[in-house]
């Protein structure tokens, strides 16, 4: 499932969304290194905002999914 692959699981299983919120961040986190032309300590924050995006949106899709 950390694979960032999009897959999709039936039944109640929600393992679809995280990995959904995965590869969202890693297209992100993408973009943001294509971006930058210099490996220096604002790519590896901007990377480390990206990362915890990522996860934010993960978190929310997971807690609006419950209600």
């Amino acid at each position: 499932m950390p694979d960032g692959k999009l897959t999709y699981s039936s039944g109640n299983d929600k393992s679809y969304k995280i990995c959904l919120g995965l590869a969202l961040a890693r297209v992100l986190k993408y973009i943001v290194s294509k971006l930058s032309r210099r490996r220096s300590l604002g790519l590896y924050l901007s990377n480390l905002f990206v990362n915890m995006l990522g996860l934010i949106i993960t978190i929310i899709v997971t807690m609006l999914d419950k209600k």
